[in-house]
């Protein structure tokens, strides 16, 4: 790499440049950010310091991706209210530049795309969560979201003319195999940057997310104080945005500086069954409970409410343990282009799912802490669909659409993952395996087989008894039913299995 200089307008130091495409570049002595052009550097003002997030990513940084070294240069920093994210600038030894971004778990790598995919990007206004987006040389794409960023700081070298404290209009693109897009629209409607990916393991790139972060970088649980009742509120992710205190059900903006209320979460300690804080092991992932969500939907004038654990695993990952008249299920992100739509339901990894249920889901209690800007009466548009054990949500609101999709959970194996006794479920859960499914078939050929059987025995003995054969009718009736019985017993419980998975099917499961 060919090193520029430059020095820094707030503090003189001398400021080396690693990219031709620097455009912004954040001095490391003073915080200082400047402009970069041909001739000069434009001191634009000091830029706050980044949060605290984990990341196995460090300014310096070096690895390697598809054969080619590349070396981390910058730093960006984002907020679009559901908590912030980081934008890590990696400079290619081939001279080009990609942005590898970090959030909610998962880590996206793109690059600039060309004028020509720029220029037939859609204009901001015409755009849908949940619409598809035609661009060359791409296949498939869905609108995921729609919305405003906030930069909220900036380290080293950046190829873009952003400054702290604006605001962003984009767009992420969603598509197969994870397939990732984002249209950048600046301040405006018009788009004026494409950016087109994937979604990419740590490891594809050299880096260990398993690794202990630097001290510096190292985010620890911390404390405070609830501002209403001044309560000890503790902090266990550095990405929540939203933490409802235990003691007075206040809900709390932790914020950089100083905690504010926002107003009461109502929360209900009593109904949760897996103390928040807690460690466990399910389906193969180590967890913590950070969240306890109580959500409903009403029909007709009745409620039917459920409730929802949010984990966060040692990776920064989020999944949803959702509990219901005591049955569980474990659902995770689903990136929407995998997700394809059929007459009959939508289809995931060759898994076509049938319709359950559709309603407007309500957030009514909110305990713990969460990575967006939850409030009490936030609405989503919900749809529930199962291919029992499976099953899938599907919630759209005016700026995204979010899909999770997991399996059905026994209680037994959610009790031994975080050491907790757990009701005993009632009812039948929309995703619950039918016990008796695969039954009746070979109860139906024991049934045939033994009633041939009899059948002909029946007939030997009326032959070699002559008239005494009716004597043998009634005991011959007998044994006809008692064979036929047992086959009948389990169709007629598989029948009504089904009848009770599907009884409430306009609206989602689950009683108080």
């Amino acid at each position: 790499m060919t090193l520029r200089t430059g020095s820094c307008g707030g503090c003189g130091a001398t400021l080396e440049f690693a990219s031709a495409a620097t455009v912004l570049v954040v001095c490391p002595h003073c915080g200082g950010a400047s402009w970069r052009s041909d001739r000069d550097l434009a001191y634009v003002g000091k830029v706050a310091e980044v949060a605290p997030i984990a990341s196995p990513l460090s300014l310096g940084e070096t690895g390697r991706f598809e054969g080619v070294g590349w070396t981390c240069v910058g730093q960006l920093q984002l907020d679009h209210g559901r908590g912030p994210w980081n934008e890590w600038c990696l400079l290619f030894d081939d001279g080009s530049w990609r942005w590898y971004a970090e959030a909610q778990g998962e880590a996206l790598l793109t690059r600039p795309a060309g004028p020509d995919v720029v220029a037939a990007a859609p204009e901001r206004t015409a755009l849908e969560p949940g619409t598809a987006v035609d661009l060359p040389g791409t296949k498939d794409l869905l609108v995921a979201e729609v919305g405003v960023g906030r930069v909220t700081a900036a380290r080293g070298e950046l190829p873009a003319r952003v400054l702290p404290g604006s605001e962003v209009r984009y767009a992420d693109l969603r598509g197969p195999a994870g397939a990732f897009g984002t249209l950048d629209y600046g301040a405006g409607d018009a788009c004026q940057a494409v950016y087109l990916g994937r979604t990419v393991a740590p490891e594809e790139l050299g880096l260990a997310p398993e690794k202990a972060p630097p001290v510096e970088r190292r985010v620890e649980s911390r404390r405070l104080a609830c501002p209403s009742c001044a309560a000890s509120v503790e902090l266990r992710d550095p990405e929540s945005v939203r933490v409802a205190c235990g003691s007075c059900g206040t809900l709390i903006d932790p914020g950089k500086g100083w905690p504010k209320a926002l107003g009461p979460a109502v929360a209900q300690a009593g109904k949760v069954r897996i103390p928040l804080g807690t460690w466990g092991t399910l389906r193969g992932a180590r967890a913590q409970t950070i969240a306890f969500l109580a959500r409903s939907v009403t029909v007709e004038g009745v409620r039917y409410p459920w409730r929802e654990y949010l984990l966060r695993t040692e990776r920064g990952a989020y999944r949803w343990l959702v509990e219901s008249k005591g049955h569980w299920a474990l659902l995770d992100p689903v990136n929407p282009g995998d997700v394809s739509s059929t007459g009959s339901g939508p289809v995931y990894r060759g898994v076509p799912f049938r319709h359950f249920a559709t309603g407007s889901a309500v957030v009514d209690h909110v305990l713990g802490e969460v990575y967006w800007e939850v409030e009490v009466g936030e609405t989503v548009r919900s749809e529930d669909f199962v291919a029992p054990p499976l099953q899938m949500t599907i919630e759209r609101s005016g700026k995204e659409v979010n899909v999770t999709a997991g399996e059905y959970v026994p209680r037994e194996e959610v009790e031994a993952a975080f050491s907790v006794k757990l009701p005993e479920p009632s009812g039948v859960a929309p995703a619950q395996p039918n016990p008796w499914k695969g039954q009746r078939g070979a109860w139906w050929g024991v049934g045939a087989a033994l009633v041939a059987a009899a059948a002909v025995l029946m007939a030997l003995v009326a032959k070699s008894k002559g008239a005494e054969r009716v004597g043998w009718f009634f005991p011959g009736l007998f044994l006809f039913g008692g064979l036929l019985i047992p086959p009948l017993v389990v169709t007629t419980r598989h029948a009504n299995f089904e009848v009770s998975r599907w009884a409430d099917s306009d609206h989602p499961i689950g009683e108080a």
